[in-house]
């Protein structure tokens, strides 16, 4: 791992370990892949961000992005799908405030990663 990888998973570091709270609170309380995927598929796409930012440059063409805006608008859509077919205590939904912040950011630093363009 490159040294501008390691320093874009810095960026977020606290971010990671929640999205796997937050699949893990929700595959306990439903034990459905689908209801619970949206934290594994947000980290999914840091992932993919941090590793294809080794491939890149400055002002890559929008195919580098893509994959990581699919795996974090499935990880929204699971996300809405929880609040519809959830059927467990709807208090755990509250914890989807943090989760779309946590999108939020993962799209946010995984965007300038890729671009090798920081603010």
């Amino acid at each position: 791992m490159s040294e501008y990888q390691i320093a874009t998973i810095r960026q977020i570091w606290i971010v990671l370990p929640f999205l796997l709270f937050v699949s893990g609170a929700y595959w306990h309380s439903s034990r459905s892949l689908i209801k619970s995927a949206h934290g594994i598929l947000i980290l999914l796409a840091f992932s993919y961000a941090v590793w294809v930012s080794e491939l890149t440059e400055f002002g890559p063409p929008f195919k580098y992005y893509a994959p990581m805006y699919v795996l974090l608008i499935a990880g929204l859509a699971s996300m809405t799908f929880s609040f519809k077919a959830f059927i467990g205590k709807k208090r755990v939904h509250l914890v989807h405030g943090l989760t779309l912040l946590s999108a939020f950011l993962v799209w946010f630093v995984g965007s300038m990663a890729i671009a090798h363009d920081w603010i």
